[in-house]
């Protein structure tokens, strides 16, 4: 069952249900430390379970240019609307949780034409640390320090 794709990818889902079960059960504390610690689980994923809906959705989406721009811009709302800290105002949606504004990727996405592109793989290999950098470089003076 683990060695095909689909019982492979069974295991994130069926931990993350034990760990739920684990919560709910407080005796149990030592079996969830010890398939969090060495079992992959959706709960615990980077960018959190959301995200992982965010690779199903896209999957549905193939084949409509409309359908994927809805999906996308509903998650994004979504991402946009629980990441907002009433405590700090609407400045909070720009300093606290900018995740949201992974919707000014869709222009991009939406040029996809189901074809392989040019073979650019050592570019983003430069490209990617160095935008990150770019970026920690401007909020650093931004932040006027």
């Amino acid at each position: 069952m683990f060695l095909c794709p689909a019982g492979g990818l069974s295991v994130p889902v069926v931990s993350s249900i034990l760990i739920v079960l684990t919560i709910l059960v407080p005796r149990l504390t030592a079996v969830s430390t010890a398939i969090i610690a060495f079992v992959p689980s959706l709960l615990f994923c980077e960018g959190s379970f959301a995200f992982v809906l965010l690779g199903v959705g896209f999957y549905f989406c193939l084949d409509s240019k409309k359908k994927l721009s809805l999906f996308y811009t509903l998650f994004c709302l979504f991402i946009l609307f629980t990441g907002y800290r009433s405590g700090e105002g609407l400045l909070s949606v720009y300093t606290a949780d900018t995740q949201w504004m992974m919707i000014f990727a869709l222009p991009v996405m939406l040029l996809y034409n189901k074809q392989k592109g040019a073979g650019m793989k050592y570019f983003f290999y430069i490209f990617y640390p160095a935008h990150i950098y770019l970026f920690a470089i401007l909020a650093f003076y931004c932040a006027g320090r």
